[in-house]
């Protein structure tokens, strides 16, 4: 079972944010934010750009980074029965959350296999949406 956490970009010190996502009521105001374990209290940060806030799907790319919601990924994957590493096809494109699975999306209408689908060969984050 995967490890369930977000991320969001905080506009005010313009970091990321790693913890649990929730939304926060004050008063008549609602506010998204990423409760995260700072030194060890539980420390919240407000995220202005709900936008921003990612889940982490899971996995790990070639170089053991995280990979969340809205990043773009540089991928290769082959079509099932052709595992070798030589008929691979690259891919590049951001993380989405569609049809119950993390897809690499690279433009409007289409998608690579699943994340999760055990044709991919490598895969590496190479930036997010975001930035």
């Amino acid at each position: 079972m995967r490890e369930i956490k977000y991320r969001g970009l905080n506009e005010e010190t313009g970091k990321w944010v790693y913890g649990w996502y929730t939304k926060l009521v004050e008063g008549i105001r609602r506010f998204d934010a990423i409760i995260s374990d700072v030194d060890g209290e539980l420390t919240r940060f407000y995220i202005n750009t709900k936008e921003t806030i990612g889940q982490f799907t899971g996995l790990h790319d070639k170089n053991g980074k995280e990979i969340y919601e809205g990043d773009i990924v540089s991928a290769e994957w082959t079509s099932p029965g052709y595992e070798e590493e030589d008929d691979s096809i690259p891919w590049i494109g951001d993380v989405v959350y569609s049809d119950c699975s993390y897809h690499i999306h690279q433009n409007k209408d289409e998608y690579a296999p699943t994340l999760s689908n055990c044709c991919i060969v490598s895969i590496e984050v190479i930036g997010n949406i975001h930035e």
